[in-house]
């Protein structure tokens, strides 16, 4: 996946990103496709889990997250695997800032 490829779609969508942000997303969505090895990121939501279970959950939600912005952008609006996934990582969060 190309940086700046995702970078216009992401800039279409959300005009008010600071550049900063851009990057980071367009970092985290190639560090989740190289992880799975595919674009359909929804289709691979329990995969993308399964690779998560070694990451830190504020490691993991921040991926989650730039891709559902990222498919939103795409005009996916179906992103249910996707948010069950990000449920659980906040959840997963959660517990690990009270103790």
């Amino acid at each position: 996946m190309d940086v700046k490829e995702i970078q216009e779609v992401l800039k279409k969508d959300r005009p008010h990103l600071r550049p900063t942000t851009l990057k980071s997303y367009a970092y985290n969505i190639r560090r989740v496709y190289n992880m799975i090895e595919s674009k359909e990121f929804e289709k691979n939501a329990k995969t993308l889990g399964n690779k998560l279970k070694d990451t830190k959950a504020s490691v993991g939600r921040a991926l989650v997250n730039s891709v559902i912005v990222y498919e939103k952008a795409k005009g996916r609006k179906k992103t249910e695997e996707l948010e069950k996934l990000k449920a659980r990582l906040d959840t997963e969060f959660t517990d690990s800032v009270k103790l």
